[in-house]
């Protein structure tokens, strides 16, 4: 029954390689969908970490509500914050809404990305690196995102128009900087003064968006959060550099999981209807070999065994299709990332990450679907008594050409629906 599988495929190779060609696509969308975000997720998690490498304790405000804008930190705090032991300096810095206006006096769009205002942190705080120029010194400077500089056209020396709460006002540029090691935050873009004028900017005059802390040598960052706790009101959140890192980290992934579905959905999709495709392919192929499905009858093949060789053949077929997929799936990955930088999302890069459970999911949804859509079919296989062997098959005159014009005109009809998706 084994080899009556193989040569059933192989009999058959042009079916058989547009079946599988449904369950590859289908395959290639989840793997290429895992490997992509898990790709970005550790990318953002590097970012954060490098970003806050040099924070040992992060003091930010409470938040109340979710997705709301936080009261800010009212200045007098850095001072208790200071006065913490085990700290051995502590600065204060804001980090809120505002836009770029572009060289046309229009506002510099994002691809649906934010733009933010934020204060130049001294080192080890600053977790920003500067590709070009450095950071602004004094209250007519600004630095802005490598992605934003890129899209705009800025260089170093240009007047930039930058709009927070306060009246817009015009800066020198002189600093392109990256947000730890990437181009930008998900495509976000920034526009970094120093903290006194980004305070004016955003009208935050005595009030801060977060103290980075940075400990004394002996100090351990989670002894020094709990005294840094104890001595703050509950209307802040302290955390140890690491725990910002991998909650601000968090945060970003929670807002692109859309992303994820997405795709996902269109995997679903591509499977459906690739389901269809195998259930239909392995109907014709039980109608085609009625014949041979009785002559194995009668020589004594029970229905279990015409059963086993129908699905045989689509668990072969299923399982090479998915590893093909999750093959395809390495190349596909690279290609969503270049798809959404084209819409103006700037991600972080990486090296590809490929989880077990990528495997295991692609393998296993791609074989499963292709035995369950050849379920039916296979039964039917069963059915057909022994007799039917004894019977005269039937031909229509003028059917091989009849044959081949229905596969030009299914040929033309598939150029047709190519061409109308370019």
């Amino acid at each position: 029954m084994l080899s009556v599988t193989i040569r059933g495929l192989a009999a058959r190779k042009l079916r058989t390689f547009l079946t599988a060609l449904a369950v590859v696509l289908g395959v290639a969308m989840i793997a290429g969908t895992f490997i992509f975000t898990d790709t970005i997720n550790k990318s953002f998690d590097n970012v954060f970490s490098t970003a806050l490498d040099g924070v040992d304790v992060s003091v930010t405000p409470h938040e109340v509500f979710k997705n709301q804008s936080p009261a800010p930190i009212p200045a007098a705090l850095l001072a208790k914050v200071r006065s913490v032991p085990g700290v051995q300096n502590a600065v204060g810095s804001v980090f809120a809404d505002g836009r770029i206006v572009d060289k046309r006096g229009k506002l510099l769009e994002n691809g649906g990305a934010p733009t933010f205002i934020s204060s130049a942190d001294p080192a080890p705080f600053n977790p920003f690196t500067y590709a070009q120029g450095h950071a602004p010194q004094s209250a007519g400077e600004v630095a802005i995102d490598e992605h934003s500089a890129n899209k705009a056209g800025y260089r170093l020396g240009d007047s930039v128009p930058v709009r927070g709460l306060a009246p817009e006002r015009r800066y020198t540029l002189v600093g392109i900087a990256k947000f730890g090691n990437a181009g930008s935050l998900a495509g976000a873009g920034v526009a970094i003064l120093t903290l006194p004028e980004a305070q004016r900017a955003l009208n935050k005059d005595g009030h801060f968006d977060g103290i980075d802390v940075q400990a004394a040598s002996g100090v351990s960052r989670d002894a020094l959060s709990v005294r840094i706790r104890a001595a703050l009101p509950p209307s802040v959140t302290v955390r140890t550099g690491q725990q910002e890192a991998a909650h601000n980290s968090s945060t970003i992934k929670s807002n692109l999981s859309f992303i994820t579905t997405i795709l996902l959905v269109f995997a679903g999709i591509a499977l459906f209807v690739g389901a269809f495709m195998i259930f239909n392919a392995f109907s014709i192929t039980v109608a085609q070999r009625l014949r041979e499905f009785a002559i194995l009858r009668m020589l004594g093949g029970s229905r279990r065994q015409v059963l086993t060789s129908v699905a045989g053949e689509a668990l072969v077929l299923g399982l090479v299709a998915s590893l093909v997929g999750l093959a395809a799936g390495f190349g596909l990955a690279p290609g969503l990332k270049a798809l959404l930088s084209a819409f103006g999302a700037g991600l972080p890069s990486t090296s590809l990450v490929f989880e077990a459970r990528t495997a295991i999911v692609g393998v296993l949804v791609g074989t499963l679907v292709t035995l369950v859509a050849s379920l039916a079919p296979a039964l039917r296989a069963t059915r057909i008594p022994p007799i039917a062997a004894l019977q005269t098959a039937s031909t229509l005159s003028g059917g091989a050409r009849l044959g081949r014009r229905r596969t030009i005109a299914a040929a033309t009809l598939a150029a047709l629906g190519i061409l109308l998706m370019v």
